[in-house]
């Protein structure tokens, strides 16, 4: 055995050492020797399993599956992975799983919230493993506890009692309940698309709770039917209040309106008036809220990930900010009215002969100072011509104005529509 311990030793290795030493092909075959060597090993450690009894209601024991499920992002079409969290109660074997998007102690957090209130109510002690949301120093007697999940547990009146590193057996039941996740929730949809967590979360829902309503096999009942029996009575009513992990920090506005979050890799926008000042900026697991002097001056939905990296509000910014951001063909058109319907037709000459619209843009804003600075009979005078020879194109409206028109006399006073001459047959020749 304690040469099996040692670094590449198999008994591949030890039977073809045992055969050069006795005898050769005379002595025992492979499948004699691996016989023999784990009748020895059984005869010197047996195997031997604590059958654990457990009170009920006392106990919640969670983790984390191995294996990772995902659900498809419908603004790139990419997968995103999440974990699964589960847990189980021991005296009945009722389960609980939820995908949440890491380990992080956020999430984790959120999952044991989402856990009891689910039940609605809480056990006496929950058993984690070391993951480091859990357990910032692991050590055999006394670990050193997260400090956001010690809180935690303090706002329900539970206790924490982390399992010993590398001890599996310390919670068992939890490393069998994940086996079961596997069979009885990823294998069912293992072949369905998501394209949220909330909708792969309902879908977890709806098999665990076909898991918990299936009979034991050697039992008259079901997990569900034994918790709400035995554990549920046990354990003590949950708080109404919610716990939520708060994040305090201080960040500067920057020059374009926003702070930056490190920890979302994300820009929230505040009032442009705050712009260079020192901002209160508080986040929980859902919100980020921004504060100044004390008083709440913006409140954004946290994002994780985006393509886009910045969440505002029209109204943080200055009114030319959005003016500038808002801008369409429609936009020129209607300031266009506003002066006359001849600029108005004008500038829907402009897009008219563009793909995009967007490299129109500066063409537009440049009539539109032309029209602020220029003698009001000379351009409209201008945009008759530029009507009348079908050429809407800002250079040419320019020279019109620095010309005042000249070479442009017959067209003058332009006749945008024929007038009646002998060419022109009225209704009564078609009745």
């Amino acid at each position: 055995m304690k040469e099996l311990g040692r670094t590449g030793v198999t008994l591949q290795t030890l039977w073809e050492e045992f055969r050069g030493r006795h005898g050769g092909d005379n002595s025992y075959g492979y499948t004699q020797f691996c016989f023999h060597v784990r009748q020895h090993m059984a005869a010197v450690r047996p195997k031997m399993v604590l059958t654990g009894t457990y009170k009920e209601g006392l106990y919640l024991y969670v983790d984390f599956a191995g294996q990772k499920m995902h659900y498809v992002d419908r603004d790139t079409g990419e997968l995103v992975e999440v974990e699964v969290y589960v847990s189980t109660m021991p005296a009945s074997d009722y389960g609980f799983a939820i995908a949440v998007p890491s380990q992080r102690v956020e999430d984790f957090i959120w999952a044991l919230e989402r856990d009891l209130r689910s039940k609605g109510c809480v056990p006496g002690i929950i058993r984690t493993d070391n993951l480091k949301s859990a357990v910032t120093r692991a050590d055999r007697y006394s670990p050193d506890i997260n400090r956001a999940l010690l809180d935690f547990c303090n706002h329900y009146g539970i206790e924490l009692d982390p399992a010993r590193a590398a001890k599996p057996t310390d919670k068992a039941l939890v490393e069998d309940h994940v086996k079961l996740v596997y069979r009885r929730v990823f294998a069912p949809l293992r072949d369905r698309q998501f394209f949220s967590l909330e909708e792969l979360n309902a879908a977890i829902a709806e098999c665990m709770r076909r898991h918990n309503q299936k009979h034991f096999q050697r039992k008259p009942f079901t997990r569900e039917e034994l918790w709400l029996a035995r554990e549920k009575p046990a354990m003590a009513p949950i708080r109404a209040e919610p716990f939520e992990i708060i994040t305090r920090m201080r960040l500067k506005l920057q020059q374009n309106s926003h702070v930056y979050v490190t920890a979302d890799n994300h820009y929230y926008s505040a009032p442009y008036k705050y712009i260079g000042r020192e901002l209160d900026v508080l986040h929980t697991r859902s919100l980020v809220r921004i504060f100044a002097d004390g008083q709440e001056v913006a409140c954004h939905v946290r994002c994780d990930h985006t393509l886009n990296l910045y969440s505002k509000h029209d109204w943080h910014l200055p009114s030319y900010h959005n003016d500038y951001q808002q801008r369409s063909p429609d936009y020129y058109v209607s300031r266009a009215r506003a002066v006359s319907e001849p600029f108005a037709r004008l500038m829907r000459g402009v897009f008219a002969r563009c793909n995009y619209p967007e490299t129109m843009y500066k063409s537009c804003d440049g009539l539109l100072s032309m029209q602020k600075k220029a003698d009001p009979e000379v351009f409209n005078r201008a945009v008759a011509i530029a009507l009348e020879v079908d050429n809407c194109r800002y250079p040419f409206v320019k020279s019109l104005v620095e010309t005042r028109c000249r070479g442009y006399e017959e067209l003058e006073q332009p006749t945008l529509f024929p007038g009646h001459h002998p060419n022109i047959r009225g209704k009564a020749a078609y009745s």
